[in-house]
């Protein structure tokens, strides 16, 4: 029993080195302006349950995750802006995140950002009444 304890912890030792820190912007998919205390659900591709995270006072957070994984990002009481295939989750490489950096279309509006390295930025809009009243 001690060994496979042992292992367990070992496993579970391993996956926390191995994880890595992409941080994650959320920016007003109008003005740009970067979107403070905002609910973000983060999925990370074979895992059951999202995470949930709130971005700081300057609309970022950091996220830990193996650089192997792939990632949905989504805001919760906006609605985040990006082209939708139906059927199709848009997950994002974390290692595309890591050695490139990533920036998801902003299909609400015309605000733009640069792509930096490590960074995941996304774009969001206010709900509507009845966006909130549905969920």
């Amino acid at each position: 029993m001690r060994w496979v304890a042992g292992v367990l912890f070992l496993s579970t030792a391993i996956a926390t080195l191995l994880a890595q820190s992409v941080q994650v912007r959320v920016l007003d998919a109008k003005s740009g302006a970067r979107v403070p205390n905002e609910k973000v659900s983060v999925l990370i591709k074979g895992e059951k349950d999202a995470r949930d995270y709130t971005t700081d006072s300057e609309g970022n957070f950091s996220l830990q995750v193996d650089p192997s994984a792939s990632v949905y990002v989504a805001t919760e009481w906006r609605v985040t802006c990006r082209t939708i295939t139906p059927g199709v989750v848009p997950f994002v490489p974390v290692s595309t995140i890591l050695q490139d950096g990533f920036t998801d279309g902003n299909t609400c509006g015309r605000a733009k950002s640069e792509t930096v390295k490590g960074k995941l930025i996304i774009f969001a809009r206010k709900s509507s009444f009845f966006e909130n009243f549905k969920r």
